[in-house]
């Protein structure tokens, strides 16, 4: 794989991983009691649960993958670390520049050192099952 793809994948493992822990539940203390009772349906065919109320549920393999890439994360500077979930978040650029402080075409430099940093940490540490995603 060259080393576009591989930044081009972790950028879509970094959404996926964005996406999953918005869609975790919350704490089922912190719902009503109606909300509690609710069973969600298994679905077989792709590991997942929905709820009655057609919430999409992440599956246990991409709450792993998640963890897994918060963990490397962790790994970073701040300033990559913060921009680089923001963007995964989908965060528009002209935000980031007014929370930050500094110009789209600094921002843009940052994001990819910080993309480049991850995909090394990515295959220096070398993951189970998202392996195949990157190369």
């Amino acid at each position: 794989m060259t080393k576009d793809s591989q930044i081009t994948a972790m950028k879509s493992c970094l959404e996926t991983a964005a996406r999953t822990l918005k869609y975790l539940p919350n704490n089922p203390l912190d719902r009503h009691q109606k909300l509690r009772s609710i069973w969600g349906n298994i679905d077989r065919a792709s590991e997942s649960i929905s709820s009655k109320t057609g919430k999409y549920l992440p599956s246990a393999i991409e709450i792993d993958d998640m963890y897994y890439i918060i963990d490397l994360l962790m790994g970073l500077p701040d300033l990559e670390r913060k921009l680089l979930w923001a963007r995964a978040n989908r965060i528009p650029w002209a935000l980031l520049q007014n929370q930050i402080g500094r110009s789209r075409t600094h921002l843009y430099q940052i994001h990819h050192r910080g993309l480049i940093s991850l995909t090394n940490l990515y295959r220096v540490k070398k993951p189970l099952d998202i392996m195949n995603k990157i190369g």
